[in-house]
């Protein structure tokens, strides 16, 4: 998605000082017409009964409308969650868009009460990785400030850059990490060695999972050293855990590092198909020609 300069917005509702729902908002904007993809959301910070839940929806789709969007494309992995945002508008579930607006699947890690328990589901191919890694003297390190982005920032890059993939800007991740900041769900994990960074993971905390969203590993600066990657993300995923996360998602299956993540034994949750919410109805054939056009 990169070469479309989609923009982020990030919306939150309840007190400022303590949100109840979050809605990362990415626009892509036609003259006067607006068009919103979520790719996951809304996040809920914490339990709603069944009407606060309904209030909470109709308020951030409202602000949706009232900022000029006339379709706003919502992925999930939550069923039920889609299912409200269908009745709040007219709606759809075409493939409206030119790229996907959501996964097919999520491969999900467990946690158990224990690192041995949850280590013991794992491939033994990734039980060694990870002894590899701490017997080579690997340091991981978690931190959601500005300087842990400058340094894991030239690692994604190395990676990232020539894939077309995670087009979002610098500045965009920081505006991600300080608005997490406040609300403890953002994090960066690091592998060190000697000082040195060699693999940087970003991972967000959304009620009791815990997602993978970015990471690359350096491997010019690995040399002949055995990957942290297994161990960075088992410390990740614990941490995760000791702040109430049950579940540990690595993204999709597809893409170069599926074979990375089989190791852990994840078991893989399809996901429904996104939703397109028609904020206005008047404008909305316009808006699914022109989408057509840029396929």
């Amino acid at each position: 998605m990169a070469s479309w300069r989609l923009r982020c917005t990030y919306l939150a509702y309840g007190p400022p000082d303590a949100p109840v729902a979050l809605l990362c908002v990415l626009s892509l904007g036609f003259g006067r017409l607006r068009i919103g993809l979520v790719r996951e959301g809304p996040v809920w910070l914490r339990e709603l009964d069944e009407a606060s839940t309904t209030v909470c929806l109709e308020s951030l789709i409202e602000e949706l409308r009232r900022r000029g969007f006339v379709l706003a494309g919502f992925g999930s992995t939550d069923a039920d969650a889609l299912t409200r945002i269908e009745g709040l508008a007219p709606s759809n579930r075409e493939r409206l868009f030119p790229f996907p607006i959501a996964e097919a699947e999520s491969l999900v890690v467990p946690q158990a009460a224990s690192d041995e328990a949850t280590a013991s589901a794992f491939a033994p191919v990734a039980r060694r990785d990870i002894r590899k890694a701490q017997g080579a003297g690997f340091t991981i390190e978690h931190a959601d400030s500005a300087g842990a982005l400058r340094a894991a920032w030239p690692i994604w890059m190395t990676v990232h850059r020539f894939r077309n993939q995670y087009g979002r800007s610098r500045a965009s991740w920081l505006r991600l990490l300080e608005g997490g900041r406040a609300l403890g769900v953002v994090r960066i994990y690091t592998a060190s060695i000697g000082g040195r960074p060699v693999q940087s993971i970003l991972v967000v905390q959304a009620g009791s999972r815990a997602t993978y969203v970015i990471g690359a590993l350096d491997r010019e600066a690995l040399g002949s050293l055995p990957s942290p990657s297994c161990l960075l993300h088992f410390r990740a995923m614990r941490d995760c855990f000791a702040r109430g996360c049950t579940a540990y998602d690595l993204g999709s299956r597809s893409g170069p590092v599926h074979r990375f993540k089989s190791k852990f034994r994840p078991r893989e949750e399809p996901h429904p198909a996104p939703v397109n919410l028609i904020l206005e109805p008047a404008v909305y054939p316009l808006c699914r020609w022109l989408l057509a056009r840029l396929r």
